[in-house]
């Protein structure tokens, strides 16, 4: 008899740049903050103040939406990750937030898991291989008393019970260290949980897909796109095998391979995987069937991703509507339902809807889940962004500082999440022309971002590619230009050359050449851009469109400058 397919059959990408083992040891630097220090930070201090007081501050809808910043990524949070535990962009079935981050005890970890292969691993994984914590300790990790236990977990001598209760602390403990940052860690932790999980269980277990989404969340936060879409990629062809082309576990796996190729910008892939997911849950689900809601949002995201923000608009209000009458306004699910449905609307510039749906979501997590939940931050994220596309940039400052202060008290000044935040307060001082304070913050984030989770991490990069239009807007052309460059060249390695943010750095080299008065290789830059953004995109995109028009203003300016030289 042939073995059962396994859901694990991909390789993990040998590192490059292996990290010696005592920097584990070592404490993050703290970040100094002095740079982004401000006296209206202490109107917003979230645990001293009523929601209601923050909502009467923010004074929604008050004002004319208008485009938002022209930065890439401007609003880099981890809700753009589509990956985070925590936050609503979380796919996972089972909810373990954790309402504040934890230091752990890495003595305890030690003594039932070999991190010996963490310690090996590449430098691009985030936070890998910096010890991050937390300004609080915490106690020790209540399931450290099962330490003998969890050595012999796979032992076949043990019951189905004991080991699936083992499997379970285990994934507890990844999620305790995903909350600090650590997330080579938790990978190791993981891997291991879904390699148990196929050994003992095969590929039906239900347990076994929930370890399964939880590493391949963990891989694309650590920016190992390549790795997730193999692990996906095989475990539905294991799926298929075994448990038939229309089984519950094929559908669940088919929306996080899309939203795995999402991250290497395959969003044509993306969207037919999330449609095929949809029709076989359409043709075996009922209407209210939670898993089908579930496939819906899953293309809804998609569609956004692809620039189709309308469709993507009506799918959420779709499932909005059914989580609210299934599950309660308040459930955990609907308010996901909502953050989608807001980002759907921001994509359409409609910021005072986005910001109208934010507000409410903000007042119920403040409720339910407290000031300092990554969701409830999340959503003060979100407010953020909304007042930024209405240029209120005041108020969103502000708000992004407050998140920051509150990240820094729960995660530490280094955790990945703290990061997302001072990156938008940058991009909001930016949007303001305060470029030299955004330039100091982007130069300090790169720094530890080099650090902790390597130069080439797609956080990276992108942080470098917004670096570049502060330099530019700071006429540093020449430390602007080699960025630039250095930033495009690295993502064409990393990403390939049609993945969108390796085609905005195109773009953004262009922008440059063309500001210099480098026509020539402006125009070819435009027309590369332009020739992968038909492919991928489609004409009718609004990049390509976009892409079209610049080329053509180009194309005059040549001609301008051909014309002027014969006039003379």
């Amino acid at each position: 008899m042939s073995p059962t397919p396994s859901v694990i059959s991909y390789r993990t990408i040998n590192p490059e740049n292996t990290r010696n083992v005592s920097s584990m040891e070592k404490l993050a630097s703290p970040l100094n903050l002095s740079a982004i220090q401000m006296e209206s930070t202490a109107s917003f201090a979230m645990p001293d103040m009523a929601p209601s007081a923050l909502v009467s501050t923010l004074g929604t809808a008050q004002m004319t939406p208008g485009p938002a910043g022209a930065a890439e990524n401007t609003c880099l949070s981890s809700s753009s990750q589509l990956d985070s535990k925590h936050t609503t962009s979380n796919f996972s079935f089972v909810d373990r937030s954790r309402s504040k981050a934890s230091t752990g005890d890495i003595t305890a970890m030690k003594e039932f898991f070999d991190f010996s292969a963490a310690a090996r691993t590449d430098g691009r994984s985030a936070c890998s291989m910096t010890h991050l914590t937390s300004t609080k300790a915490r106690p020790q990790h209540k399931h450290a008393s099962k330490t003998r236990e969890l050595k012999d977990v796979a032992s076949d001598t043990e019951s189905e019970s004991s080991v699936l209760d083992n499997l379970d602390s285990l994934i507890e403990l990844a999620g305790t260290v995903e909350d600090q940052g650590r997330y080579e860690w938790s990978r190791v932790l993981l891997q291991r949980v879904v390699r148990i999980h196929r050994q003992r269980f095969g590929n039906k277990h239900p347990s076994t897909f929930g370890a399964l989404e939880a590493l391949s969340r963990i891989l694309r936060r650590q920016g190992r796109y390549s790795e997730a879409d193999q692990l996906l990629d095989g475990a539905l062809k294991a799926f298929v095998d075994t448990e038939g082309p229309q089984s519950l576990e094929t559908l669940l796996c088919m929306g996080l391979l899309a939203l795995a190729k999402v991250d290497l910008g395959l969003y044509h892939q993306a969207v037919d995987l999330a449609r095929k997911a949809l029709e076989i849950g359409q043709e075996t689900l009922g209407l209210g069937d939670p898993v089908l809601a579930k496939a819906k949002e899953n293309l809804g995201i998609v569609l956004s991703f692809e620039g189709h923000h309308v469709q993507a608009e009506e799918i959420h209000r779709e499932v909005l509507a059914t989580r609210r009458e299934t599950l309660g306004a308040e459930h955990l699910k609907t308010l996901y339902s909502m953050h989608f449905l807001s980002i759907s609307l921001g994509g359409q510039k409609k910021f005072m809807d986005m910001e109208a749906e934010y507000v409410p979501k903000f007042l119920i997590e403040t409720r339910i889940l407290g000031t300092h939940h990554p969701n409830t931050l999340n959503s003060m994220h979100g407010i953020a962004r909304a007042l930024c596309g209405q240029k209120q940039y005041v108020k969103a400052e502000a708000i992004h500082r407050a998140i920051i202060a509150i990240r820094q008290e729960v995660s530490g000044p280094e955790h990945p999440h703290t990061l997302f935040g001072i990156h938008n307060l940058a991009g909001v001082l930016r949007d303001q022309g305060k470029h030299d304070e955004a330039r100091a913050l982007y130069h300090q984030l790169l720094e530890i971002e080099k650090r902790t989770i390597g130069p080439e991490h797609p956080w990276t990069l992108t942080t470098q590619a917004n670096l570049v239009s502060v330099l530019d807007c700071l006429g540093e052309d020449e430390e602007a230009d080699a960025l630039s460059i250095a930033t495009l060249e690295a993502r064409e390695r990393i990403l390939g050359v049609q993945h969108t943010s390796t085609l905005a750095s195109k773009n953004q080299l262009a922008r440059l050449c063309e500001d210099r008065g480098d026509y020539q290789e402006a125009l070819k830059l435009y027309e590369d851009v332009l020739e992968v953004r038909r492919k991928v995109l489609g004409e009718g995109h609004e990049l390509t469109v976009a892409t079209v028009a610049t080329a053509e203003r180009v194309q005059r300016a040549i001609r301008e400058e051909v014309e002027s030289v014969y006039s003379d």
